[in-house]
């Protein structure tokens, strides 16, 4: 090679790994390519992509189809392979040509590129013939002369991902067998169909049931079914060593066993798919629980192009495994009804298996966690979204092995007490010890921990991996619900008694969900956390782990301000076998503190989701799940084709909705607060969201959920775990099938905006306003915000006192379109009352049953119109309200004379009667005194007195009247008047009276009133005076005080019905009178009783009522002759 072929060979394998090196070391003057300097510009470039790509790449060049390929597609094919660069294909990679020759052959002579993927191919790489995938994606590589020279190839190896995906299939098909109802027989013909389904791992399957105390095997069944005879007999006698298949060996020990070197001892064997048959098979007892021999044996042939290697034998351990559950099942069944044993021994075998597999996960995952954390703290140019996924990685591995110590821990708890060992220890330093580990956690989320522990008078004795355990669930608890304030930590001695108590300001529990706190699998519907994961079963550990200890466990708590956990343990050793008493631990370390703080870190640190990048014209997604990692690879997923909001759970997801409609949900099923199907039974339920299509994700892969989640309306059910290309496929298909409705709402939406009247779609029976145009905003004088998906008739409450609600529930509820001309609607706009014409129609709408679900309200402004019309008849009806007003002035004026008159003609009948009479009797005693002037003998005392009587009586009826006149005489004011004092000054008034007829008066207290004062001191005095005077024994008089009913008021046509008033009643014991006298007591010089006996002038009453009408009060009477009498007055208040 000479000097200018070395640096152009320098220059094009620089940075190739060893397959660069071994290129540049290359004589290629000895092959069909020529030297390096004469290669075509184009095999350079392709050269220089594949050393250059990580991923496995390979060229064929030229006619020979020479193989270059670099480090990664020598890898895949094998280490073992020896390297040979610079020859043909066909000779460098036999097994690759075999099944790409004639297509390559193809692509150079027909111009054509190719992407095959899962293709099999059948590979010496590993030192024997091996089962292996692949996908290749081939690129036809034009020469100079404009004909194809050659093709590049990106490859890669799929074998474990079709492989794992083939054995899936397998285990879910079998985990699918529906056991109800279910003999062993059809369990067994269920297994092998599932069996036969998959030929590549199973070429050939037999299976042989075994019974208690039987001499033989029974063949059940075998794949494929012409081999009965040839290859397993239908009986085979196990009592000897000889057997078939080493029947006898397996039947015996219980192990598995491996038949060998079957093509040498078997003429014919089914090959299944493959070209040859299987060498080997494998013999496996089918062990259930609680039965010492085994119920079946199964005879799986084994792949002749794979080892039995641990993933291979872990995968028909897998298959017995689930086989062997399936029995159980049905041996369950059945001793229920024969009472056997064989219930206590399952138990005893899943305890045993619990802790068997915790442990077994418990040593792998940290195995894990190593190399995460290392490349983590690598520095690296890896980009956000690596780094990011790393971190996922990390978190989700981190609550995998929690979930592996629940797991662990509760199969400890199940295996009862005497696998626990207590020791004695200081708890309170052991207690101080562990909580000091959530120290830095805690204060750096800005909360203030405190830890007071006393030291113990007497040993306490508990298992410190369990008081670890006990201790860390409650702080990481506490932790997770408080968000401020304080967490405290305390151990303290009651009565032999430990106890620790944890106490928080955190969100507190709900009354309703105290009583389920410490059960299994029970979420408190919070959605305020710092995490909205979690398995539901940390209490509840804490609580079985308490009870171990032989002591309990309590709770107490507010919402909203916090709880208290309370544990108590007994102390010394009474309460303990000697069995379960360990000397004291010299020293105590374990894991579990590191892991909760770092799925303390890692879990309320989450992802960041990745930034939008997309355009707001893409289609709009909700994710829905209280998984963060799983939510952001879901986004970083769907982003550069839609746009993504996220919700936590279906409660927040309905919130998030109300705000703003999505394109599509994706909801997971399980999630606390609300799950996803409680939210698709919301979305579909609703008329504003029925149309959303719906895609729920779930673990669940069975037909009764996937049934579920379809008859309540779900578009899609996606089974977890799901791949990237499944997910976004089914998501655009969703989204493209959603397209039509979408862009006919868009195009309505805008017809509706454009519209030059005011337009609003209500949706339900509470008339909620989906969509309002423009127009309707600037006739209502409120904002979009201030009316869309609000009840109308709660925007817009004045419409409601109108008529309108009524209107509107016509419609809704008749399915009838009601209609409004020129009607007056007050509106309130921009904070004032406006007054504003509408003509209206209120059109139903329906859905496809045909029932009506909205309304469709059209409004056109007709103000101006009716205004206009109003002003040309403005002078003519002004006219007449002049008319019509001076006729009602002169009306009350009449009315106010007429009323006059009526009082002169009684003061006319007063002048006439009531004072002449008086007036008569001092003219005739007066002129017998003057004529017996000189008779010695006249009596002129007598006479003179009775001048004076009748002067008296005179002049109080002149008081009277003047008193009576001037009750409605203007100029006397209203004020706040205290009824307190006007009793008081009343009975100062009769004090003498009081006194001499041994009267007394009770009276409630009474208010302050707005009247006139003087008045109702005259109302009050002629109550009293009334009913001093009319009685026959010592008066007792009762005022009573109160705010007057509505029932009251109703029987008082004349009060206001807008008006308080006060309800006084003036009762007494006096002579009464007959009730059919109770309207003429309060005329004007009307009297009941002559006035010799009861003294007094007829007007006392008719000024009471003058005064309360005067008030704007009604007064009215009450009695009966000889039981005393009530007068009630109700005055404005």
């Amino acid at each position: 090679m000479n000097t200018a072929e070395e640096n152009e060979a320098q220059h094009l394998f620089a940075g190739g790994g060893t397959l660069g090196a071994l290129m540049m070391a290359k004589d290629w003057g000895q092959t069909s390519l020529g030297n390096v300097e004469e290669w075509p510009q184009n095999l350079k470039t392709c050269v220089q992509i594949i050393l250059n790509s990580r991923k496995p790449m390979f060229i064929w060049w030229g006619k020979d189809h020479i193989h270059l390929f670099n480090d990664a597609h020598h890898l895949m094919r094998g280490n073992k392979q020896p390297i040979v660069v610079g020859i043909p294909a066909a000779q460098a990679w036999p097994e690759g040509w075999k099944y790409l020759g004639d297509h390559v052959s193809g692509n150079l002579l027909h111009t054509e590129n190719s992407i095959d993927e899962g293709l099999l191919i059948i590979t010496h790489r590993n030192g024997y013939l091996e089962e292996t995938y692949c996908s290749f994606s081939l690129s036809a590589v034009p020469g100079n002369d404009g004909l194809h020279a050659g093709i590049i190839c990106t490859n890669s190896d799929d074998t474990q991902r079709i492989i794992y995906q083939r054995q899936l299939h397998t285990l879910r098909n079998l985990n699918k067998i529906t056991l109800d109802r279910m003999d062993k027989r059809t369990v067994f013909q269920a297994t092998m169909k599932v069996l036969a389904e998959n030929p590549a791992d199973f070429p050939f399957a037999c299976l042989y049931e075994t019974a208690v105390n039987s001499s033989q095997a029974t063949l059940v069944n075998c794949n494929p079914p012409s081999y009965v005879t040839t290859l397993f007999p239908e009986k085979v006698d196990i009592t000897r060593d000889n057997t078939p298949w080493h029947l006898w060996q397996v039947i015996s020990s219980g192990k598995q066993a491996i038949a060998r070197q079957l093509r040498s001892r078997y003429k014919e064997l089914p090959t299944g798919p493959w070209q040859m048959p299987p060498d080997e098979a494998l013999i496996l007892p089918i062990l259930c629980s609680g039965q010492a021999q085994p119920a079946a044996v199964l005879i799986v042939g084994l792949n002749p192009y794979r080892p039995l290697d641990d993933p291979y034998q872990s995968f028909f351990q897998l298959v017995v495994n689930q086989l062997a559950n399936s029995l159980s099942t049905v041996y369950y069944s059945q001793s229920n009804s024969t009472g056997t044993g064989i219930p206590t021994a399952i138990d005893q075998d899943k305890t045993f298996f619990f802790s068997y597999m915790s442990h077994k996960f418990g040593s792998l995952i940290p195995l894990l966690l190593k190399p995460l954390d290392n490349l983590l703290a690598q520095p690296n140019d890896n980009s956000q979204e690596f780094t990011q996924n790393i971190k996922s990685i990390l978190r989700n591995t981190l609550r995998a092995l929690q979930m592996t110590n629940y797991l662990l821990n509760f199969s400890r708890k199940e295996a009862g007490k005497a696998t626990a060992q207590f020791s004695p220890v200081a708890l309170g330093d052991f207690t101080t010890y562990l909580a000091n580990s959530f120290r830095s956690v805690i204060e750096k989320a800005g909360l203030k921990y405190e830890i007071y522990c006393e030291p113990s008078s007497a040993p306490v004795y508990v298992e410190m991996e369990m008081w670890e355990t006990i201790v860390l669930h409650l702080l990481y608890n506490a932790y997770k619900y408080t968000l401020q304030g304080k967490i405290l930590v305390t151990i303290h001695y009651e009565q032999r008694f430990a106890v620790l108590r944890v106490t928080d300001t955190g969100i507190g529990i709900p009354h309703e969900a105290m009583s389920h706190i410490f059960e299994r699998f029970q979420h408190v519907g919070q959605s305020t956390s710092r995490t909205p994961e979690g398995e539901g079963i940390s209490l509840a550990l804490v609580k079985e782990l308490v009870n171990l200890h032989g002591g309990n466990t309590q709770v107490s708590s507010t919402l909203g301000k916090g709880s208290v956990f309370t544990v108590s343990i007994p102390m010394g050793e009474a309460h303990l076998s000697t069995a379960q008493i360990i000397p004291p631990r010299p020293s105590y370390h374990t894991h579990l503190q590191e892991l909760f703080l770092r799925d303390t870190f890692h879990n309320f640190r989450p992802a960041t989701p990745p930034p939008s990048t997309t355009s707001s014209a893409n289609p709009l997604v909700l994710l829905v799940d209280d998984n963060v990692d799983l939510r952001a690879v879901m986004q970083r997923l769907l982003l550069p084709h839609t746009q993504i909001i996220t919700a936590d759970n279906g409660q927040q997801a309905l919130e998030t909705i109300q705000r703003q409609r999505p394109d599509l949900v994706i909801t997971d099923v399980v999630m606390p607060v609300m799950d996803g199907l409680t939210l698709l039974r919301h979305l579909k339920a609703n008329h504003h969201t029925a149309y959303i299509p719906v895609i729920l994700l779930s673990a669940e892969d069975h037909e009764a959920a996937r049934t579920e989640g379809y008859e309540l309306g779900a578009d899609d059910y996606l089974v977890k775990p799901f791949s990237a290309k499944e997910l976004l496929a089914r998501v655009c298909s969703r989204l493209k099938s959603n397209k039509p409705l979408r862009y006919t709402s868009h195009q309505l939406h805008n017809i509706f905006e454009r519209a030059p009247m005011a337009i609003a779609l209500l949706v339900g029976p509470d008339f909620r306003m989906e969509v309002v145009n423009d127009k309707m905003l600037e006739n209502t004088g409120r904002t979009h915000e201030a009316l869309i998906n609000r009840p109308m008739l709660e925007a817009m409450p004045e419409l409601n006192e109108q008529g309108i609600g009524a209107l509107l529930h016509e419609a809704f509820q008749h399915g009838k379109s009601v209609q409004a001309k020129e009607r007056p609607i007050l509106l309130l706009r921009d904070g004032k009352n406006t007054v504003m014409y509408h003509s209206f129609v209120f059109e139903p709408f329906r859905d496809e049953a045909e029932r009506v679900i909205g309304l469709l309200a059209v409004a056109n402004d007709v103000t101006e119109l009716v205004r206009s019309r109003e002003m040309a008849q403005h002078n003519a009806q002004e006219m007449e309200k002049m008319v019509e007003q001076r006729t009602s002035e002169l009306q009350k004026a009449n009315d106010t004379l007429s009323q006059t008159n009526k009082e002169l003609e009684q003061f006319a009948y007063v002048s006439s009667h009531d004072l002449q009479e008086p007036l008569r009797k001092i003219q005739t005693f007066s002129d017998l005194l003057l004529q017996n002037n000189s008779n010695p003998n006249f009596e002129s005392g007598k006479y003179l007195l009775k001048i004076h009587n009748a002067a008296s009586r005179m002049s109080s009826l002149i008081k009277d009247l003047l008193s009576f006149s001037r009750v409605s005489r203007m100029g006397e004011s209203f004020k706040p008047t205290d009824l307190e004092a006007i009793l008081r000054n009343v009975r100062s008034d009769y004090e003498v009276t009081i006194r001499e007829k041994g009267a007394e008066i009770y009276a409630d207290p009474l208010p302050v009133i707005n009247a006139i004062p003087v008045q109702l001191s005259q109302l009050f005095s002629n109550m009293v005076g009334n009913s001093l005077k009319f009685t026959e024994q010592a008066p007792r008089i009762y005022i009573r005080a109160m705010e007057a009913t509505p029932a009251q008021l109703a029987l008082q046509p004349s009060l206001s019905k807008q008006q308080r008033y006060l309800r006084l009643e003036f009762s007494d014991n006096g002579i009464g009178f007959d009730q059919s006298y109770a309207d003429q007591i309060f005329t004007i010089f009307q009297r009941l009783h002559d006035r010799h006996t009861y003294p007094g002038t007829g007007i006392g009453l008719a000024i009471c009522k003058k005064i309360v009408l005067h008030h704007g009060g009604a007064i009215y009477a009450q009695s009966s002759a000889q039981k005393g009498a009530s007068f009630i007055v109700f005055l404005p208040w």
